[in-house]
């Protein structure tokens, strides 16, 4: 046969022999696809960096650490 094997055989397959599909076809391992961002801590703000570009326009998620419990004074800009 000159078949090639398809999603809807190969789904059966599996389910058949209880084996994970990516066993079956032989699909290389996948690392963790998540990004760890280092963190940047200046004047008891961490910032994280969320794109990592050269240059240009940077996005950062900035963590700021609790007060002394007071009430922070309200200001405009």
């Amino acid at each position: 046969g000159g078949r090639r094997p398809s999603l809807e055989l190969l789904l059966p397959i599996a389910r058949a022999h209880e084996v994970p599909l990516d066993d079956l076809v032989g699909a290389p391992p996948v690392g963790d696809p998540r990004v760890r961002a280092k963190p940047i801590v200046q004047h008891g703000r961490t910032m994280l960096p969320l794109t990592a570009r050269p240059g240009g326009l940077q996005a950062y998620k900035m963590v700021q650490e609790a007060g002394s419990g007071e009430a922070p004074e309200q200001r405009t800009h």
